[in-house]
């Protein structure tokens, strides 16, 4: 083989080796952007979850104000019996 013959070999091995990266990068970025969507899909779920669970929260504390309120009422009626 000569000069000529060995750069022309190696700018094939280069070309080739070239386009294999270029398909693995497009499969590696295909794979980033399933799991980035799955992503979104849990931060969606888990807004909504936050979101009811504050609902949740802000009933709990309505609810025990409320007991509180029976509770002196009826520490009252007690009382007055």
């Amino acid at each position: 083989m000569d000069e000529g013959e060995i750069k022309n070999y190696m700018k094939e091995l280069s070309d080739g080796f070239g386009k294999q990266i270029g398909v693995y990068i497009e499969h590696v970025d295909d794979k980033f952007k399933v799991v980035n969507e799955g992503i979104e899909t849990i931060n969606k779920k888990l807004d909504s979850q936050e979101e009811m669970i504050a609902g949740i929260a802000e009933d709990v504390s309505l609810i025990k104000v409320q007991a509180d309120n029976h509770e002196n009422r009826i520490t009252e009626l007690e009382i007055k019996v």
